[in-house]
């Protein structure tokens, strides 16, 4: 899946192109463009469902312990967690975040608190 192209890429492209710079106008007006893509960026509220799930991760924690859970007991243990993918994807957000590991025990997907020691729990079964 290839990455949408923004409207703030475009831009900053034009701005780098030496032949649009070269005209006062253009250059002025998509300084002001950049800006103001910047500021609107800066004022971005985070939307309901974020805010949801950002107290959906804090139980999530709370009831991960240094056992490896798959997304099916998180979605059975935390409430407000209706599906396999919410679960799914709270587990995802973590793990970018560094506060979970994904570990694959052949088809089976677990997750475990990034403190815990993972390289034991990857190589028990051989």
């Amino acid at each position: 899946m290839e990455k949408r192209i923004t409207k703030k890429d475009v831009v900053t492209r034009m701005l780098a192109d030496e032949n649009i710079v070269a005209v006062a106008e253009y250059k002025e007006f998509l300084e002001k463009e950049l800006a103001s893509l910047n500021k609107k960026a800066e004022n971005r509220k985070p939307t309901k469902v974020q805010t949801e799930n950002e107290a959906l991760k804090i139980k999530v924690m709370a009831i991960m312990t240094t056992d490896k859970v798959t997304a099916t007991e998180v979605m059975n243990k935390v409430d407000g967690i209706g599906s396999n993918q919410k679960a799914t994807a709270i587990l995802k957000a973590l793990k970018e975040e560094g506060k979970v590991v994904r570990v694959e025990d052949g088809k089976k997907v677990f997750y475990t608190l990034a403190t815990a020691d993972v390289d034991t729990e990857e190589g028990e079964e051989a």
